[in-house]
């Protein structure tokens, strides 16, 4: 049997990429490392098909991964999605030679008591020249396992958001 749960954050989606460059999400590379239920690249493949862009120039430019592959077959199945889609972990791949435009995502939070969130940002930041991410934010938390964090986010921060 296969459970889900469904979340429509279609708003927050719409929010961030509206508050990102218009031509960068067009004609840029994208990459959502935690696709999930494949809300963000639904969102950013209608964006580029609404510019004109065909669908063999969204399979060259818009990317997912998510460790689950029922999962992933049930997103691109639902939203009929046609980008590169693959059931792969981003935390434990070679990212080595992985280089995007733009990382949009809306990571796992945890893993049982891991942080994961955390790790998909510092990986997101070594691949993507842009990256745009849904996570929890306390700035102001003197959570040791928060600190380094929290010191990145600010370093990189260009706009969050009061939404949730």
């Amino acid at each position: 049997m296969l459970a889900r749960l469904t979340f429509n954050y279609d708003p927050l989606v719409a929010e961030i990429l509206d508050n990102l460059p218009e031509d960068l999400i067009i004609n840029g590379t994208v990459l959502d490392p935690a696709m999930g239920g494949g809300q963000i690249v639904k969102e950013v493949e209608r964006r580029k098909r609404a510019a004109g862009k065909t669908d063999a120039e969204i399979r060259a430019t818009v990317f997912g991964m998510e460790s689950n592959v029922m999962r992933r077959d049930y997103a691109v199945n639902k939203h009929h999605l046609v980008g590169t889609y693959t059931a792969e972990d981003f935390l434990t791949i070679d990212i080595s030679k992985l280089k995007v435009d733009l990382v949009v995502m809306n990571s796992p939070y945890t893993n049982g008591q891991v942080m994961t969130y955390t790790k998909f940002f510092e990986r997101a930041l070594d691949v993507g020249n842009l990256v745009a991410s849904i996570m929890p934010v306390d700035l102001q938390s003197r959570h040791d396992k928060l600190r380094f964090h929290n010191q990145r986010v600010l370093k990189h921060n260009t706009y969050i958001s009061d939404s949730v």
